[in-house]
C-alpha cells in the first residue's frame, strides 16, 4: 500500500495519467530526499550542497528510469536509506526504534521491495560490524534479528494475506532457474556503466552519474582509508558484482522466483554500494571547513599538509577518470549502439566536473566553493538528464510522457542545510511540482 496512491481520490478518471506522473514524480523526489537523510547521517563532513548532488544521482538513476512505467518498485528504492541507517544506529548507537518503523513501513509499502530491502540490510549489518562500529557481535546481531522480526511482524497484517492469495498462483520456489542460468556474460557491466543505456536480463543498467564511478575508482586506490578498510569496501564492491552475476546471489535476491520481465528488479541496492562508496571518497576528500582551510594556508606545515592532500585528491580523481575515459571509448568500440557522440559527452562533462571539484577543495575563498559547486552540479544533473534523453530515445515510448520528470525533480531539489529545513523545504518542493503539473495538463 504505497503512501502516495492516496492522492488518486483527488483525481477523476480522466486525470488518472496525471496521477501516474504526479506518483512517478513524488517517489524519485522522495528518494533522493532519504538519500540525502541517509548521507547527512553519516557524513556529517560532508558539503551540504555536495549531499545534494549525490542524492538526485540515486534519484535520477537508471534504475529508477527503467521502473516508471513499473512504480511499485519504487517504494523499495526511498525505504532502502531508512533501513540501511536504522541498521547503522542500531550498530552504532544501540537504537532500535528507527529500524523497527522503517522495516515495518517499507513492508506495508510494498511487501516484494521490502523484502528485498530485509535481504540487503543483512550485508548491511555485516558490513557495518567489519567497519568495527560495534557495541559488539553478538548482541548487534541478536538485536537485529529482533528488530528485524518485530518490524516484519507489525507489517503482517498487510503482508500475509498478500502471501496466502498467491498460494497456488505465483507461490513456490523457481529452482530450476539455477540451472538454467548464463554467467558467461560477466564484464557486460561496462557497457551498462555508459550513459542512456538499457538493461536487459545479460546487463543490468548501472548508469548513476560519472560523479560516482569516479569516486568508487577513487575510494579504492585512496590511501585516506588504511588498508583493511579498503579490503571492506572492496568487499562490498564484491558483492555487488556478485548481486549482478552470481547465480545464487540473483536467485536470492528475486527472492527465489523466476524472473522474466523487469530484470533485477533489486538493481537499486547495487547502486547503492555505488553511491555509498562514492560518497565516502569525497567526504574524506573533502575541506569544507572553512576554519581549518584557512589556518592551513596561515602556517607553513599547514599549507604542506593541504598541497600533499590536494595533490593526493587530484591523482585518484584523474585515475578514475582515465579509467572511465577507457570505459567508455571499450564500448564504443565493442558495441554499435555506443556512438561517439555520447563517448565524447561523456568525457566532456566528467572532465569539467574533475577539473572544477579539484579547484574546489584547493580553494579558501566560499564564493569560489559555491562558483565550483554550481559548475559541478549543472555538469553532473547535464550528464543524467543527457542520460534520460538518451533513454527515452531508445525506442521506449511508454516513458516518453515522463520525460520532464528530471527537469522537474531538479527545479525544485534546493540544497538543504539542516536537517530542521527538511519539512519546510520538501513542502515548498511539492507544491512547485503539483503546480507544475497542474499547468501541463491544462
Amino acid at each position: 500500500i504505497s503512501p502516495f496512491n492516496i492522492l488518486v481520490l483527488i483525481f477523476d478518471k480522466s486525470s488518472l495519467m496525471t496521477f501516474f506522473t504526479l506518483a512517478v514524480t513524488l517517489k524519485v523526489a522522495t528518494s533522493s530526499l532519504t538519500m540525502s537523510v541517509f548521507i547527512r547521517n553519516t557524513f556529517k563532513k560532508l558539503d551540504g550542497r555536495m549531499v545534494v548532488i549525490i542524492s538526485l544521482c540515486y534519484g535520477l538513476m537508471h534504475y529508477n528510469m527503467a521502473q516508471l512505467s513499473n512504480i511499485e518498485f519504487l517504494d523499495g528504492v526511498y525505504m532502502l536509506p531508512l533501513i540501511l541507517l536504522g541498521v547503522s544506529k542500531l550498530v552504532r548507537e544501540n537504537k532500535k526504534g528507527f529500524l523497527i518503523v522503517s522495516v515495518a513501513l517499507s513492508m506495508i509499502f510494498s511487501w516484494y521491495t521490502g523484502s528485498i530491502n530485509c535481504l540487503f540490510s543483512a550485508v548491511w549489518l555485516l558490513y557495518e560490524l567489519f567497519q568495527g562500529r560495534r557495541l559488539g557481535v553478538i548482541k548487534s546481531i541478536i538485536r537485529y534479528a529482533y528488530s528485524m522480526i518485530l518490524g516484519i511482524g507489525i507489517s503482517m497484517f498487510i503482508v500475509l494475506p498478500t502471501v496466502l492469495a498467491m498460494q497456488g498462483g505465483r507461490a513456490g520456489i523457481d529452482w530450476f532457474v539455477l540451472d538454467s542460468f548464463d554467467i558467461s556474460n560477466g564484464l557486460s557491466f561496462v557497457k551498462g556503466a555508459c550513459l542512456g543505456v538499457l538493461g536487459d536480463k545479460e546487463q543490468p543498467g548501472l548508469f548513476c552519474g560519472s560523479i560516482v564511478f569516479l569516486g568508487v575508482i577513487a575510494l579504492i586506490v585512496s590511501r585516506y582509508n588504511s588498508l583493511k578498510e579498503r579490503l571492506i569496501d572492496l568487499g562490498l564492491l564484491v558483492m555487488s558484482y556478485l548481486m549482478m552475476y552470481c547465480p545464487v546471489v540473483v536467485f536470492l535476491f528475486s527472492l527465489l522466483k523466476d524472473v522474466d520481465s523487469y530484470w533485477y528488479r533489486y538493481g537499486y541496492t547495487f547502486l547503492f554500494i555505488f553511491i555509498f562508496l562514492a560518497t565516502k571518497y569525497y567526504d574524506k576528500a573533502s575541506f569544507d571547513n572553512m576554519d581549518s582551510i584557512k589556518d592551513a594556508f596561515g602556517t607553513g606545515e599547514g599549507k604542506e599538509t593541504l598541497g600533499r592532500n590536494i595533490s593526493r585528491v587530484r591523482i585518484e580523481l584523474f585515475t578514475g577518470l582515465v579509467i572511465y575515459t577507457s570505459v567508455n571509448a571499450i564500448s564504443h568500440f565493442l558495441y554499435d549502439d555506443i556512438d561517439i557522440t555520447r563517448v565524447l559527452i561523456a568525457i566532456a562533462l566528467s572532465v569539467l566536473w574533475v577539473i572544477t571539484y579539484i579547484i574546489y577543495v584547493a580553494s579558501a575563498k566560499e564564493i569560489i566553493r559555491k562558483v565550483c559547486l554550481l559548475i559541478i552540479f549543472v555538469a553532473v544533473m547535464a550528464e543524467l538528464i543527457y542520460s534520460g534523453y538518451l533513454f527515452v530515445g531508445a525506442g521506449n515510448s511508454e516513458y516518453k510522457d515522463y520525460a520532464n520528470l528530471f527537469a522537474i525533480i531538479l527545479m525544485f531539489w534546493i540544497s538543504l542545510k539542516k536537517n530542521s529545513g527538511y519539512v519546510h523545504s520538501v513542502t515548498k518542493k511539492l507544491i512547485s511540482i503539483l503546480f507544475f503539473i497542474k499547468i501541463t495538463n491544462k
